[in-house]
C-alpha cells in the first residue's frame, strides 16, 4: 500500500531522495495524473451537458445506439464516429489521444537526445 503523506515538506524530502532518473519518471507520472484528471474533468463537463441536452435530441433509437466507447457521446452529438469492431471513439476522444501520444513522444525525443 503506498504512503500518504499528510504534507508537502514531507512528500518533498522524499522526492528529494530519489535518483534524478526516479524524479523525472515521478514527474511524467505526475504530470500525466493532472492531464487525465484534467481530461476527465472536461469529460465530465460534457457529459452533463450531452445529458442536459439529450431531452432536446428527438433522434431515432437507431442513431443513439451508437456512442463513443470512451465518453459515452452518443453518435446524433459527435461531430464524428470513428467505428472499431464493437468500439466508436469520437472526435473529441481522438484528439485527447493525439495530444498525449504526441506529448510521450516529444519526451522520448527529449530523453534520446540526452543520451
Amino acid at each position: 500500500m503506498a504512503h500518504v503523506y499528510i504534507n508537502e515538506a514531507s512528500l518533498l524530502k522524499d522526492f528529494n531522495k530519489l535518483t534524478q532518473e526516479n524524479q523525472d519518471k515521478a514527474g511524467r507520472y505526475i504530470k500525466n495524473l493532472l492531464r487525465v484528471q484534467r481530461a476527465e474533468t472536461k469529460l465530465c463537463g460534457q457529459v452533463s451537458h450531452v445529458e442536459w441536452k439529450e431531452h432536446e435530441l428527438a433522434r431515432s433509437a437507431t442513431e443513439d445506439k451508437i456512442r463513443c466507447s470512451f465518453c459515452g457521446k452518443p453518435q446524433s452529438v459527435a461531430e464524428r464516429i470513428i467505428a472499431g469492431s464493437d468500439v466508436y471513439i469520437c472526435d473529441d476522444c481522438v484528439k485527447l489521444c493525439a495530444e498525449i501520444v504526441e506529448e510521450e513522444e516529444k519526451k522520448e525525443q527529449a530523453a534520446l537526445a540526452k543520451s
